[in-house]
């Protein structure tokens, strides 16, 4: 073994009854374990939160929406399709299309009023494309209704607790388009709906303030006849979007809008990205600090072993040998303060993803913390441990190798 390694090891014990110094040492080595657990802890749910909220977005949204205008004829279908199937790579990516209406409504129960997003779906190809299913908590998506002459409509679980409806219960759709024109000004037209389901996205703005129909009673709110809002398509890999949204774009020309579901979200992704930089960066100052205690541990160990570093130079040891015998003493710390807090780290994100701690749904998003462990997070953390652990002992080495082997051996 390297014997600047075999010193540094040995330095590392404090003399007989020196409990300080030991007390600092593990302080040292504590300070940065809790600094990286709870740094891949923090990281770990972060990613677990990203990643539950694109799914939500995903699952009540398209990969991919193409529109044109405030509205297109539904044989643009026909066109599109032959585009992408001349296309390899997008023949290839896109698996399922559907059309759509988008539009603001006013709905209305007894005394009860609320303006919500309506979106009007296809029933035999919506299901290529977003997973609402999976998200309904009472009643079927769109599924027949219970009276005669009304809309099939499945709303979110917030909206109808505040407008009071259940499923089967009837409310009435105002739409300002199809309205007459009157002396006094518009008046809107009434139609008839039935709750036939209810859906729990885990969003506030959809399960608050979103209603879903079918295609043809949408177009009939919205006064479309046998045009629509736009297309919605799926992929197969939903990280490919935005270069297959590119490509579509450019094939299909810029009369026509196409956004990839990243686009659509864009501030809110922003925003999750940089809150969780800033969190790393604030958890981090917690390895900062144990890295000062590192500075003042071997700062005392240089104290204590001056006579032993004087004997080392006197003996012919080169001042660079005395600086790396030091800096292998500080990173041997910060290497078992970074694998114990590794350690503890992905224990704490496995005990948290394994019995998902609940969480008050009225305030949050969220039921339980979302767990979704990034490796190479994992890894730039520890590096960066290490890497500051490093730096820590540049200071006390040098300091280390400055002193003069008389001076150090003068009085022994």
């Amino acid at each position: 073994m390297n014997y600047r390694v075999l010193l540094a090891r040995r330095y590392l014990k404090p003399p007989k009854g020196n409990i300080f110094q030991l007390f600092i040492t593990f302080l040292s080595i504590g300070g940065i374990m809790v600094g990286v657990a709870t740094l891949i802890t923090v990281t770990s749910i972060m990613n677990g939160l990203h990643n539950d909220i694109k799914n939500k977005i995903i699952g009540v949204n398209a990969h991919i929406i193409i529109t044109q205008g405030v509205s297109m004829p539904d044989s643009a279908r026909q066109e599109i399709v032959s585009i992408i199937n001349e296309d390899k790579y997008l023949s290839d990516n896109v698996i399922g299309m559907t059309p759509f209406v988008f539009s603001k409504v006013m709905i209305k129960r007894r005394n009860l009023v609320d303006g919500v997003m309506l979106r009007g779906c296809e029933i035999e190809s919506s299901h290529q494309v977003i997973n609402i299913d999976s998200s309904i908590v009472e009643g079927s998506f769109l599924g027949a209704p219970q009276h005669q002459g009304v809309m099939p409509v499945v709303m979110g679980v917030m909206l109808a607790e505040a407008m009071e409806l259940e499923v089967g219960d009837v409310f009435e759709i105002y739409s300002i388009l199809t309205g007459t024109m009157t002396p006094i000004g518009p008046v809107p037209k009434v139609y008839k709906a039935e709750v036939v389901g209810l859906v729990d996205i885990g969003l506030y703005e959809y399960n608050s303030s979103w209603i879903f129909t079918t295609l043809p009673d949408a177009q009939k709110i919205m006064k479309l006849n046998a045009e629509v809002t736009g297309f919605q398509l799926a992929v197969k890999n939903v990280l490919d979007s935005r270069k297959i949204s590119n490509r579509l774009q450019q094939k299909l020309g810029y009369q026509y809008v196409v956004q990839d579901w990243l686009g659509l979200n864009k501030n809110l992704f922003s925003a999750l990205k940089l809150e969780k930089i800033v969190m790393m960066l604030v958890v981090f100052l917690i390895v900062v600090v144990a890295a000062f205690n590192i500075i003042s541990t071997l700062i005392m160990i240089v104290m204590q072993k001056t006579r032993e570093i004087g004997i080392l130079r006197s003996i012919g040891v080169r001042k660079i040998d005395v600086v790396k015998i030091f800096i292998y003493q500080g990173t041997i710390l910060g290497i078992i303060g970074t694998i114990l807090g590794v350690g503890s780290g992905l224990l704490l994100c496995w005990i948290l993803g394994k019995y998902k701690f609940p969480i008050d749904t009225d305030v949050y998003i969220i039921s339980s913390l979302p767990i979704m462990i990034d490796y190479l997070d994992v890894l730039i953390i520890s590096i960066a441990s290490v890497l500051v652990s490093f730096m820590a002992t540049l200071y006390p080495a040098f300091k280390a190798s400055k002193l003069v082997p008389v001076e150090a051996i003068r009085y022994e």
